[in-house]
């Protein structure tokens, strides 16, 4: 495409980001939106060496979970691909230690990602993030339940790697991207329905993109609005109702794309669109500079 991609951010917020890509195709569109899945790395549990374990979940069990539990990825860069380390399997470079020892005595207990305690020397402490329950408020990633008198005791080596290797490594929970839509209101047409109609009209879209300019007398369709629009056609089966078909167009821009990203919280959206950014970037020069050597 002339010029290349362009990009506008519409919304951001620490973990979420919205934007509009344009001027490119949706090969490279989805070649983005996978590279933020699948080649952004983080770090995630990837080895537990279990020493005790008398709770009501089996080891490969408890180990899964553990690989799922989000750990803050903000210095993932200063660390090696496990793959690449030359290590024997275990170093400062490569992996993150942690232990966790766990008793019940004569209650019940819950065992969280708080109980993971970093015992490698690393320069930076590393820990699992904060999650956030329904209600807004600060919790933690719930492991295991100790029933009286259990006890769990582990050993678990964190590493670097990325989300096509497995899903533990991915930072992003909901990646997705649609063609920017297209919606138009024939005014010429409103003045064969009355104001009723207009209303049952407006109210049949579920995503409210259509608002009534008393002062125009018309109806009106606003940038940020048309956004919203899901391509359901219930617009379009209301104008029919109505008698009038051509009452609005749907439509879409093949070449431009809205994007809606949300992270698992390992990372900031921001550093998540960056990093993805900069990789596909790197992928574009090795096939380059292999056309071209």
């Amino acid at each position: 495409m002339e010029n290349g991609p362009q990009i506008e951010i519409l919304e951001m917020e620490e973990f979420k980001i919205r934007f509009k890509m344009w001027n490119t195709d949706a090969s490279f569109a989805n070649a983005l939106r996978r590279v933020m899945i699948a080649e952004v790395p983080t770090l995630a549990i990837d080895l537990v060496e279990i020493e005790e374990n008398n709770s009501p979940l089996h080891d490969e069990f408890v180990a899964h979970r553990l690989g799922l539990v989000p750990i803050d990825s903000t210095n993932a860069h200063k660390f090696t691909l496990y793959r690449d380390c030359e290590c024997d399997g275990e170093c400062s470079k490569c992996t993150i230690v942690y232990s966790l020892d766990v008793s019940s005595r004569d209650n019940n207990l819950s065992i969280t990602s708080t109980d993971l305690k970093q015992i490698s020397n690393n320069n930076d402490r590393i820990s699992p993030i904060e999650c956030f329950s329904v209600n807004n408020e600060k919790s933690n990633v719930l492991i295991a339940k100790l029933g009286p008198h259990q006890r769990l005791k582990l050993r678990a080596l964190a590493k670097k790697g990325i989300g096509k290797e497995h899903a533990k490594w991915s930072p992003c929970c909901g990646t997705k991207f649609v063609n920017k839509p297209i919606v138009k209101v024939n005014e010429e047409l409103l003045q064969y329905i009355s104001n009723d109609q207009r209303m049952e009209f407006i109210k049949s879209c579920p995503r409210k993109v259509f608002t009534e300019n008393t002062n125009r007398n018309t109806i009106e369709v606003t940038n940020e609005s048309e956004l919203l629009c899901i391509m359901c056609g219930e617009c379009k089966i209301k104008a029919e109702e109505i008698g009038q078909p051509q009452l609005v167009y749907l439509s879409y821009e093949k070449n431009c794309f809205i994007f809606d990203v949300e992270t698992t919280g390992v990372l900031k959206a921001k550093e998540v669109f960056l990093n993805a950014i900069t990789c596909l970037k790197e992928k574009l020069e090795t096939v380059r500079n292999g056309l071209f050597s």
